[in-house]
C-alpha cells in the first residue's frame, strides 16, 4: 500500500510513458542493430544477457539473507513480486520478441523483459540495502544486461525499458514496507 504513492506512481506512470514513447522507435533500433554487427560477438553479448536471468539475482539474495537477514527478506520479496507481475503482464500483452523469436513459454512473451526487470529489481535491492556505493556499479550491470537483450535482438528496446521501471518499482516497494511485526513472536500455548 505505501508503495503506490506518489513516488511509486511517479515511477510507473514514467516507466509506462517511457516504453510507449520508445517504443516508437523500436523497430529502427532493430534495424541499427541489424547493419551493425555485435562488438563483442555473439555468443560473448548473450553470456553477458543472462546475468539478469534471476538465477543470479536469488543466489545474491540468499546469500544476502545469509549475512544480512532483513535487507535479505526484502530483495527476496522485491523478486517475488517482479517476477510475479512481470509473469502476469506478459500474459497479457502477449508481444512478440523481434525476428518471431520463442521462448521456453507456450505464448509471445516479449514485454515486458524478464531479464531487464530482474537485473533492475538486483540493482534496486542493493541501492536500497547499501546505497549509492554499491547501487550505482549494480545499476551500470543492469544496464548492460538490458542493453544486450536488444543487441542480441531477444528484445525490443521498449521491453527492456518497461522491465527496468518495473524492476525499479518493486524494489522501492519491498524496501517502504515497514515490518511491524519484526520484533513480535508467534508461539503456540496449550490451554484447556
Amino acid at each position: 500500500i505505501k508503495s503506490v504513492d506518489k513516488t511509486g506512481l511517479t515511477i510507473l506512470g514514467s516507466g509506462i510513458a517511457s516504453t510507449v514513447v520508445v517504443d516508437q522507435f523500436d523497430r529502427k533500433i532493430k534495424k541499427y542493430n541489424d547493419a551493425h554487427p555485435i562488438l563483442f560477438g555473439e555468443r560473448e553479448e548473450l553470456y553477458f544477457s543472462e546475468l539478469g536471468d534471476g538465477v543470479l539475482g536469488l543466489g545474491m539474495a540468499l546469500t544476502q539473507f545469509a549475512f544480512d537477514q532483513d535487507n535479505g527478506v526484502k530483495h527476496l520479496r522485491t523478486l517475488f513480486f517482479s517476477t510475479l507481475s512481470h509473469r502476469v503482464i506478459t500474459i497479457f500483452t502477449q508481444r512478440t520478441r523481434p525476428g518471431n523469436r520463442r521462448d521456453f513459454l507456450n505464448y509471445p512473451s516479449s514485454l515486458p523483459s524478464g531479464h531487464a526487470t530482474a537485473s533492475f529489481a538486483t540493482a534496486g535491492a542493493f541501492a536500497y540495502s547499501y546505497g549509492w556505493k554499491v547501487g550505482i556499479p549494480a545499476y551500470i550491470a543492469a544496464t548492460g544486461v538490458a542493453i544486450s537483450r536488444v543487441r542480441g535482438g531477444r528484445h525490443w528496446a521498449s521491453d527492456v525499458v518497461a522491465g527496468a521501471f518495473l524492476g525499479t518499482f518493486w524494489a522501492r516497494a519491498s524496501f517502504e514496507v515497514e515490518d511491524k511485526n519484526k520484533a513480535s513472536m508467534w508461539m503456540p500455548t496449550p490451554i484447556d
